[in-house]
């Protein structure tokens, strides 16, 4: 056996103890939280071991109640104030170097996994060092492996696992309420999946969703935000210049100068979610800047596209991140493309519609945009269905109309948004339509109108109506509304005609004088 190997520290994380120590003693109701997570014996300082051990026995069995006097009181009186730092002083800068260490007290339960994770490695280290030095000794293998098997169930038991069962009325009592970071549109931490095929402008709809988030403002001008929250970006295809360009065409639009939002936060690399160190990166972003919702775009750049069509390979790299997330309260927000062909038919897009595996059963809320017509370039204008959803029963689908014009006009780009319900979009499209219909026959009437004019002006003292239909070409109804039109306008007159061999006149049309 490598005497090196034994030589090194067992694992553990001191920040992460003291965190979770600190948390408790500022808001003692977050050991609620955790209790069902760790015991006494995950901790690796014998301090924290000690103090955690009497904030258990103070709130399970001392009235309920936590602070710094208590727990010093009961240190004394059990004899273990020496072992925590003693009476003159050095216990209290322990709790005191707990407590400054601590960000905010949202994070006890992430720190508490944190314990209880280093805890079972030192628990397979011990199991796996005795087991090796069996096997020096000449154990049989199949008494080792029994032994194996039962010490990794023990390993289990002593590690805390607690699936926290309750009964009904138990968890009726209990405050489980959703939290809506847009009234029902978007939960806040679950994660969320905006999705959308090529050029539907995901990333410009998910920034506008951001900045609204940041200042708490309107999403797309329309969905109100319930309060302002700090938001993160990690985004890596448009570029920086692209990006700034379009949050401040987002802001002017929201009557915001993004020159003063510090709850936005952006970066232009994206992290490789298969990689732990990246994961730990993404672990200090949040915690720096105390973000409550993360976004990464486009998600495909952040994942391992190795068997995308596996769910249970693919998904293991999106639960690593998910869990990261909701432990420590954040929204996980991916924007991701749709199955190639899905949404050619103009029509709002379903879940299924995202491509490759996990990524439908992994979030609890989704985003879905698509085309209802084609991109009109010229205009630089964009129709396009949006249907959110989520399994708290929220969502819904809406028509959005974007028009961000071209470089060329006067003054630039800009950010132009209205939504409106599907029954209204369908209005809207068949006013369009009716009002396309009535330029057609506009203009077709035009041109008859010119023609019939034409053809009464060879005709100087004016001439029957049946002799100019026939010099026109025209059916008799056509003729008949292209002459009441001219008539109308006074381009023409009616007037009287006498014809050869005939005594009776017959009625005419002229230009008028």
């Amino acid at each position: 056996m490598n005497s090196e190997l034994l030589d090194r520290p067992p694992p553990h994380d001191l920040a992460a103890e003291r965190q979770l120590i600190g948390s408790i003693l500022l808001e003692p109701d977050r050991l609620d939280d955790v209790q069902s997570l760790l015991r006494p014996n995950d901790f690796h300082v014998e301090a924290h071991r000690l103090i955690y051990g009497h904030f258990l026995a103070l709130r399970n069995g001392g009235g309920g109640a936590i602070d710094a006097t208590l727990l010093f009181d009961r240190l004394q009186s059990t004899g273990d104030l020496e072992a925590v730092g003693g009476a003159n002083g050095e216990a209290a800068a322990v709790l005191a170097e707990c407590v400054h260490s601590v960000a905010t007290a949202e994070n006890a339960a992430y720190y508490a996994k944190i314990i209880r994770g280093k805890a079972d490695l030192r628990r397979v280290i011990h199991t796996a060092t005795g087991i090796l030095q069996d096997a020096y000794n000449g154990v049989q293998p199949a008494v080792l492996r029994q032994r194996l098997e039962s010490a990794m169930a023990k390993i289990d038991a002593d590690a805390g696992i607690d699936f926290a069962p309750m009964t009904l009325a138990e968890l009726m009592q209990r405050d489980v309420t959703v939290e809506y970071l847009i009234e029902n549109l978007l939960v806040a931490a679950q994660p969320i999946l905006l999705a959308g095929p090529v050029k539907s402008l995901k990333t410009s709809i998910l920034l506008d969703l951001c900045l609204a988030l940041a200042m708490g403002g309107h999403f797309l001008g329309y969905f109100r935000v319930q309060r302002s929250i700090a938001v993160g970006v990690m985004t890596g295809e448009s570029g920086l210049p692209t990006i700034k360009d379009t949050l401040a065409r987002i802001g002017l639009a929201a009557g915001t100068n993004p020159a003063g939002i510090t709850r936005l936060i952006v970066s232009d690399r994206i992290p490789h979610l298969s990689n732990p160190a990246h994961l730990d990166a993404i672990k200090k972003l949040i915690l720096d800047y105390e973000l409550e919702l993360l976004a990464i775009d486009p998600a495909y750049l952040a994942l391992d596209g190795t068997d995308a069509a596996n769910v249970m390979v693919f998904g293991q790299q999106l639960r690593a991140v998910s869990e990261l997330c909701q432990q420590m309260g954040v929204a996980l927000l991916l924007c991701h493309h749709t199955r190639k062909g899905s949404g050619i038919d103009g029509q709002p897009l379903e879940l299924t519609d995202a491509a490759w595996a996990g990524f439908a059963e992994h979030c609890r809320q989704w985003l879905l945009i698509n085309h209802r017509e084609k991109y009109d370039q010229e205009n630089g204008t964009a129709r396009l269905w949006l249907k959110g959803g989520g399994s708290a029963g929220h969502g819904g689908q809406w028509a959005v109309d974007i028009h961000q014009g071209r470089l060329s006009d006067l003054g630039g780009r800009v950010w132009e948004v209205s939504v409106l319900t599907p029954d209204e979009a369908y209005d809207a499209v068949a006013d369009q339509r009716e009002a396309e219909r009535e330029a057609i026959q506009q203009k077709k009437l035009e041109r008859d109108k010119k023609v019939v004019v034409d053809a009464v002006a060879k005709f100087k003292i004016g001439e029957t109506a049946g002799t100019l239909r026939t010099r026109t070409g025209m059916s008799g109804t056509r003729f008949n509304i292209a002459i009441a039109a001219a008539l109308n306008e006074g381009m023409v007159v009616e007037c009287e005609v006498t014809k050869p061999n005939r005594k009776k006149p017959y009625p005419a049309y002229k230009l008028a004088e």
